[in-house]
């Protein structure tokens, strides 16, 4: 009844599929030629980054040795400053509310291993602050 005859697609010539596929070609080989320029040229930067990071880190080789030589040299120092400080908490309770405030751990030394040094000290927090009187209810 209503058949609607439906249009076949014209054949692609040979010629333009041809010429269709030559483009496309070009195109792939114009891509991979960018794509290979631009993996060199990352490279070379690569490259060069490497070789100023390398000179820079020689450059800070010497003083970082010398401030860690000073800081080895301080730590027993510190350390005994710290346990100091912790011992004058443990006997004036007013000081410990600044401890809570500021906590802090002593610094494993060379000699003692890292887990037994890096236990923290054990302070009191501070004391809530009392509460402020509530105002009177309304009379009704």
């Amino acid at each position: 009844m209503n058949d609607i005859p439906s249009p076949t697609p014209a054949p692609l010539a040979s010629e333009n599929a041809a010429e269709a596929i030559a483009a496309l070609q070009k195109q792939v080989r114009h891509i991979l030629v960018v794509l290979v320029l631009a993996v060199v040229v990352l490279d070379g930067f690569m490259a060069y980054q490497w070789k100023v990071s390398r000179k820079v880190l020689k450059e800070l080789e010497p003083p970082f040795l010398q401030m860690k030589a000073v800081f080895d040299r301080d730590t027993p120092t510190m350390n005994n400053f710290l346990k100091q400080l912790a011992d004058y908490a443990r006997t004036h309770p007013d000081f410990q509310a600044v401890l809570a405030k500021y906590p802090f751990q002593a610094a494993p030394t060379s000699a003692v291993p890292a887990a037994a040094a890096a236990q923290p000290v054990k302070t009191v927090p501070p004391a809530p602050a009392p509460a402020k009187a509530a105002a009177p209810a309304p009379k009704k």
